[in-house]
Order: C-alpha cells, then structure tokens, then sequence
C-alpha cells in the first residue's frame, strides 16, 4: 500500500534484465529477498539463495551452473573475491542484498529498500496478511486482532522491520487464548516501550 513499495516494485519489475547484476540495499528483515524473487519473476527466472556468511559458500558456487541465477545475501559483510570478475563486478545473473550501498560501479543496478517504519501504510495490510497464514495453519479462521493491538502495530518502531512483525504476528497467534487478539499476547517489550499516549485507554 505504500507508495514508496508500489513504484519501486513497478520500477524493480520495469528494469529487469536477463543479464545484469543488481543489488538490493535496506535493513535487515526490511524485504530485499522478497523484491530480489519479484525481480527473478520478471525475468521468469529462479535462483539458489545463499548467504555470504555460509560456512560452505566456496564448496556451494562451485556448484553452480553457470546459467543459473544467484541471490547473494549480505554481501556488505563480506564479498567472496570468486565472484568478482576482471572488471570488478559481481558476474552476470546475480542479484545480493546488502545493508549498505555498494560502489557506484559494482552492480547495473541498485535499489534501496525502505525501513518499514517509514511505511505505515504497509503496516496493517502485512499484519493481516500474516495473521491469515497463521489462520490457516492454526485451523483457527475465526482469529483476528482487536482495535488496541492493530493501534500498537502502528506505533511501534519495528527495529527488526517487516521480519519483526511476521515473527510478531505468529507468536501473537499462539499466545492468544481467544479469536481476538489482545495486547496480552504482544511482545512484554511492545508495551513496555509504546508511546505513553497508547495507555489512556487501558
């Protein structure tokens, strides 16, 4: 829903190419795999996903065909002299996320993803989103969230970003004895740290 979201995604989709390498830059948990595969679909293409911090990431390159595609994480961490090439870029067909913006000349291109805390329309949308996948795994349909926790999803700063509030939302899931989710099955930190405003009701 936010508007920010919605014309990078259009923009991630419009520049896709079959050959070049991009590299998707933002805070942990804030999506960069999740618009990496919306990439690889725009291309019609899959890819093995391997972090950079893989104890057997040499061994699993190696492996590779050279024809497949490769999403890299955290490349920012450490970037595996064997994928750089003569010219000082990453080969063909790979897309790496990082958390910091790598040299202009390194990738064709580069995306910056927002925190999801400079996205409050996106907030509610993948709040229920996870809730409804926790619905079906639960076999719980009747499972929703009340006004106050919808409220306390809004105000909270979300450091882990959108992994934060799936994790958030499945625990939320578990710990709630009734269809409604209430602020009791909120993270202790949740409460303990919201806005003063939020406890006028309580």
């Amino acid at each position: 829903a936010d508007p920010v979201m919605v014309r990078l995604a259009h923009l991630v989709s419009a520049n896709a190419s079959p050959e070049g390498s991009v590299c998707f830059v933002g805070a942990d948990g804030s999506g960069r795999t999740t618009l990496a595969r919306l990439h690889l679909k725009s291309i019609d293409a899959s890819a093995e996903v391997i972090s950079c911090l893989d104890a057997h990431l040499e061994k699993k390159l190696a492996q590779l065909d050279s024809e497949q595609w490769l999403i890299l994480r955290d490349v920012d961490r450490e970037i595996p002299a064997l994928l750089i090439t003569r010219r000082g870029r990453p080969p063909r067909r790979t897309i790496c996320t990082s958390s910091k913006r790598p040299a202009v000349r390194m990738f064709e291109s580069v995306f910056e993803v927002p925190s999801l805390t400079t996205r409050p329309e996106d907030i509610a949308l993948l709040s229920e989103y996870f809730l409804s996948n926790a619905r079906r795994l639960l076999s719980r349909p009747k499972l929703s969230q009340s006004d106050d926790v919808s409220r306390l999803l809004q105000l909270w700063h979300w450091p882990g970003n959108v992994r934060e509030l799936e994790n958030v939302m499945i625990r939320a899931a578990h710990a709630s004895v009734r269809d409604e989710i209430g602020r009791d099955a909120l993270p202790a930190r949740m409460l303990r740290d919201a806005p003063a405003r939020d406890f006028q009701s309580a």
